[in-house]
């Protein structure tokens, strides 16, 4: 999936002002491309994994959090990062 087509999934992100979240919107508006329509706000980490890997969901993670999910031991175990 091209970062331009992600704003028709769901997105989980951090509540507004953190770093994570301020670093991916303006990633997106400094491309061109139109922040998610559909948002859901949290500041559960499990939340958040739990989303990822039980649905369509796209969440901006650290590195080390998206390699916990790829890892055979994650939630997922089979997301390319």
């Amino acid at each position: 999936v091209r970062l331009e087509e992600t704003a028709a999934y769901d997105w989980v992100f951090q509540s507004g002002g953190s770093p994570l979240r301020q670093a991916m919107e303006s990633n997106l508006l400094n491309r061109n491309i139109a922040l998610p329509d559909r948002i859901l706000n949290t500041s559960s980490l499990l939340l958040t994994l739990v989303m990822v890997a039980q649905s369509d969901a796209i969440a901006p993670v650290s590195v080390q959090v998206a390699k916990f999910i790829q890892s055979p031991d994650g939630l997922a175990g089979a997301i390319d990062v």
